[in-house]
């Protein structure tokens, strides 16, 4: 009973922000219309009245977007699966400008055909010649507004991908734009009875935002499957929604307390997801402050196959770390500053350790994890001071409790640490992975391939 009024409670504030729509969007479109021509305004006001407010007042809908700095510049044509009426308000939580194409038949209808026509949407007709399309698009492209158009042509099942109507890539080819692909993931479920209930504090729903594809040199056959190959690819991948449940079950045998942290830090802590993306899929892997065996597992649930190699000197963690590690995984109860390191890693990972050292000891384990790499090897040092706040009161308080061995937490900001690391490696990336409350950045490094006849 109590899962049919959740579901019920999901269809009503579905019709409320619809009303909402009507009622407060259309008057405010209308007064701007004589001097919005590129319906900037008509189509912010329907993004934030119909999209945003769909997530901001439902309690069970939340929206994880990965790869949004792929995002900017010129509009391009932003390719995406459909599997859910709930695919546009979760498209409308991107941070661009937005114009989506539907047939005929959606304009047609009473309500959303009225919100469509004015947010400037495009009316496309599949049957229809594409030469009446490309100047509009290409104006809208021109002024950074992206096109929104789903190569399905038609809503899926949420289990795979239908085949692919070229139209969207030969359009990409004739006004010379990037396509981007947008795998959505979550929104078929999102309003099923009994699967929105059971996660009321962890985002549900998935966009992401995946590398674009150039036209130059490309035909509407070859860049569909181009397009088509890098969707299934993450479509049938991991997903950040699911892997803390997987970790959840892992934990559980170990305590309750084990699982629900594992759940809880991986599900909050975006550095997990990042690691999985830039870190190799084979080889040694050293985990230093590896505590419970996070990465790890994380790695795992993802399909790595590396091997890892942790320290930490918390005796108690290590021996959770053992206990859900896989085999060829070694953890060591072990101080990182002095602990002898295996040479020749594929890669050395501080995504909890280094803020907890005085800056001295932090430039001397920098050069100890650059010693421990193998040609080609990847580090990567995460760092919790950026924009302030969550992440460093929440690892200050740990010390404070004992959770965390460490006289405090001393953030230097990813500026101080990638001058550091700098000295050691000539290919040094800093970006900002940061969301939800947590705040960090990432800096990765790569050692010099080897060179020839060394």
């Amino acid at each position: 009973m109590l899962l049919r009024l959740v579901w019920a409670g999901s269809a009503l504030i579905f019709a409320v922000c619809t009303l909402i729509t009507l009622v407060l969007a259309f008057p405010l479109q209308l007064v701007a219309l004589p001097w919005d021509r590129d319906r900037r305004v008509a189509g912010a006001v329907t993004r934030w009245t119909w999209g945003v407010a769909h997530f901001f007042v439902h309690p069970l809908w939340r929206v994880r977007i990965t790869g949004r700095e792929r995002l900017g510049g010129r509009g391009r044509i932003l390719v995406a699966n459909h599997q859910s009426m709930l695919d546009i308000p979760a498209l409308f939580q991107l941070p661009v400008s937005l114009r989506l194409t539907a047939r005929p038949g959606v304009f047609a209808l009473p309500v959303y055909g009225r919100m469509a026509r004015f947010g400037g949407h495009l009316c496309v007709d599949p049957e229809a010649d594409l030469s009446g399309l490309v100047d509009r698009v290409r104006g809208l492209l021109d002024r950074g507004i992206s096109v929104v158009i789903f190569p399905e042509g038609t809503r899926g099942d949420g289990a795979r991908l239908l085949p692919f109507k070229r139209g969207a890539f030969e359009l990409a080819i004739r006004v010379d734009a990037e396509v981007q692909p947008v795998v959505i993931r979550g929104t078929i479920n999102a309003m099923e009875p009994g699967t929105a209930f059971s996660r009321v504090f962890r985002p549900q729903i998935e966009l992401h935002v995946l590398p674009p594809l150039s036209p130059i040199g490309a035909t509407r056959r070859s860049l569909a499957r181009e397009a088509r190959s890098a969707m299934e690819a993450t479509f049938a991948g991991p997903s950040p929604l699911h892997v803390p449940q997987e970790l959840f079950a892992l934990y559980r045998p170990v305590s309750a307390f084990a699982a629900g942290f594992a759940r809880w830090k991986t599900d909050l802590d975006p550095a997990f997801w990042a690691a999985w993306q830039r870190l190799p899929r084979e080889g040694v892997v050293v985990d230093l402050g590896a505590g419970e065996g996070l990465l790890g597992a994380y790695l795992r649930a993802c399909g790595s196959t590396v091997t890892i190699i942790g320290f930490d000197l918390d005796e108690a963690r290590i021996q959770r770390a053992r206990a859900v590690s896989s085999p060829g995984d070694v953890y060591h109860v072990g101080d990182a500053r002095t602990a002898p390191l295996p040479a020749g890693a594929a890669a050395v990972v501080a995504l909890d350790l280094l803020h907890y050292l005085p800056a001295p000891e932090q430039d001397a384990l920098i050069e100890r994890m650059a010693g421990a790499l193998a040609p080609g090897g990847m580090l990567l040092i995460r760092d919790p001071e950026v924009r302030g706040g969550f992440t460093v009161l929440s690892e200050r308080l740990m010390v404070a409790m004992g959770r965390h061995q460490g006289a405090g937490v001393e953030a230097r900001g990813a500026g101080a640490i990638a001058a550091r690391v700098r000295r050691h490696f000539r290919q040094v990336e800093v970006e900002d992975c940061s969301a939800g409350p947590f705040r960090n950045t990432l800096i990765t490094a790569v050692a010099p391939p080897r060179g020839p006849g060394v």
